[in-house]
């Protein structure tokens, strides 16, 4: 399947962006792999230099080690796979990540905005919505929000506002996503947040 890419300069047609292949990797699951590998060779290694016999409990935490390591492989290529997908146009908003695929219609939208938001390593841009007051937790795309504000989407309980997603982890200038939003929320956008 072709990769698309966002034109170089922002138009008026709808966005349809895609996380590159080549895209840096979530630290976090950096940190996961690194670990996992070094306590694996550090387990063959005192397993085989420090016990001259190693016995059953040592043979045993070396295997679990290996297949963690090959689960924590497998998690990485099965992520990378899937890279998540951004869909700005007439219909609404749809954001795609994993398995995970959420649309927001322009009808069930009160306000959309561009946030920074804080995270570990620095501030981000993301797409916040808030769902109109008269359709409560029982509108369709309110579902499938997450509880965890390290899985996308989902509802900060601090504001009420939905982040939908992230812009820079699709290389994007947030201009590009700002202007196709105000093209297609209308009077729904708000600017900062």
């Amino acid at each position: 399947m072709a990769e698309t890419r966002p034109n170089p300069e922002p138009s008026s047609g709808p966005l349809h962006v895609q996380n590159r292949r080549t895209a840096r990797l979530h630290p976090w699951l950096l940190i996961l792999f690194v670990l996992n590998f070094a306590t694996l060779i550090l387990a063959g290694v005192l397993s085989n230099t420090v016990f001259a016999d190693p016995g059953p409990i040592i043979s045993l935490i070396w295997w679990a080690w290996l297949l963690q390591l090959i689960a924590s492989g497998a998690f990485l290529i099965w992520r990378l796979s899937r890279p998540p997908r951004l869909y700005i146009g007439p219909e609404g908003i749809k954001f795609s990540n994993g398995r995970l695929q959420v649309a927001y219609n322009w009808s069930e939208i009160a306000f959309v905005t561009i946030a920074t938001r804080r995270h570990l390593f620095g501030h981000r841009p993301t797409v916040c919505l808030r769902s109109l007051d008269n359709l409560g937790p029982e509108v369709v795309f309110a579902q499938h929000l997450s509880g965890s504000p390290s899985t996308l989407p989902f509802r900060d309980q601090a504001t009420g506002w939905i982040v939908v997603c992230n812009i820079d982890q699709f290389g994007l200038p947030a201009a590009h996503v700002q202007e196709a939003l105000a093209h297609y929320a209308g009077p729904r956008m708000r600017t900062g947040g």
